[in-house]
């Protein structure tokens, strides 16, 4: 499973993980690099909502807001993206993230139930 997120980020996965790739400049040429390897996906996409939210340049609260809608619209893509590729067993989750439960730890917690 390759996903892409935004211009600098994708979710792939294995059988044993998922890893969220950022692309970095070197030498002046485009080069995805693992920014970590997650047991679950929604461990993978807490740390991308982390990592875009820790490099925002928001100077005040209605800009937050904007980066916020702005990683959900990415998330609502990335589920319509797994949706028309029929990888059904991460819909669950994610149609959770879209109806307004983006606190991962709570999905999280019902998952191990």
């Amino acid at each position: 499973m390759n996903i892409p997120l935004d211009k600098d980020y994708y979710i792939s996965s294995d059988r044993y993980a998922f890893k969220l790739y950022k692309n970095i400049v070197v030498n002046g040429k485009d080069s995805f690099r693992v920014q970590g390897y997650y047991i679950t996906l929604n461990s993978c996409i807490k740390s991308y909502i982390q990592e875009k939210l820790k490099n925002s340049k928001a100077k005040s609260k209605s800009d937050v807001f904007k980066d916020l809608e702005q990683i959900q619209e990415n998330i609502t893509n990335m589920y319509k993206f797994i949706a028309s590729n029929g990888e059904d067993i991460y819909i669950g989750t994610l149609n959770k993230l879209l109806k307004g439960k983006i606190d991962l730890d709570t999905i999280e917690e019902d998952e191990e139930d």
